[in-house]
């Protein structure tokens, strides 16, 4: 069983609250579609001032995983990307293809 209880807030209020509460800037890597981070930078654009860049995959360079030509994170919520992409906080968007083969040294 979970020894954890879910958040009893909303996902943009908890963020909301994790990032300006940081004593230094946050990295965001959002692992799915950004509605939640789009959410936030619009609602609450003072928490910019406290990310230091926002790291995900979205795009698709030869192929997809949503269509033949559209990564998931992207296609499903093409808006929210929009807004994460203008919103002046430093971004590194990986493509897909960067992780169709992940080689990690041993």
């Amino acid at each position: 069983a979970p020894t954890r209880a879910p958040a009893d807030v909303h996902a943009v209020t908890l963020l909301r609250r994790e990032i300006l509460a940081s004593p230094r800037p946050v990295t965001l890597i959002p692992t799915a579609p950004l509605t939640n981070i789009a959410l936030l930078l619009r609602t609450h654009p003072e928490v910019t001032g406290n990310i230091e860049r926002i790291v995900f995959m979205g795009g698709a360079v030869a192929t997809g995983n949503a269509t033949p030509v559209a990564e998931f994170n992207v296609w499903h919520d093409p808006e929210a990307a929009a807004i994460l992409l203008t919103a002046g906080v430093p971004i590194t968007m990986y493509g897909l293809d960067v992780f169709e083969r992940v080689i990690v040294p041993g």
